[in-house]
């Protein structure tokens, strides 16, 4: 066990805890949850329960309250969670204007409204 001093009152890297007996094998992380995720660059945080990105931690890539800790599970999720991200962020940009949002199909389709269409000089027959 690590002892008490000053030096070793350092926060936890991934969830910011501040244990000063930590054991020697997880240091500097308090716990192998944190060591884990620590590994692949995440974190976790409390109040809502959530993993996130270490470097941006607005970056959610797991809800809680219960978490797949497996690795096959986190090993690309901090790769999976920036490029979402990078996507979001182009969408945004682009898609600024109201003129430039997408339509949806059933916007894109107006029906008829069933009125009668005339023009002067032009005699209208019925094309049924």
């Amino acid at each position: 066990m690590r002892k008490p001093a000053a030096i070793n009152d350092m926060p936890c890297p991934s969830c910011g805890v501040v244990d000063p007996y930590v054991p020697d094998s997880l240091w500097p992380y308090c716990s192998d949850v944190c060591k884990l995720l620590g590994r692949y660059e995440l974190a976790w945080r409390t109040y809502p329960y959530r993993i996130v990105v270490l470097s941006h931690p607005h970056l959610v890539v797991q809800a809680g309250p219960r978490f797949d800790l497996r690795e096959a599970a986190l090993k690309g999720a901090r790769k999976r969670a920036l490029a979402a991200e990078r996507k979001r962020r182009q969408r945004q940009r682009f898609n600024t204007s109201p003129e430039s949002r997408q339509v949806t199909q059933t916007e894109q389709y107006k029906p008829p409204i069933g009125a009668p269409f005339e023009l002067p000089g032009v005699e209208n027959s019925p094309t049924e």
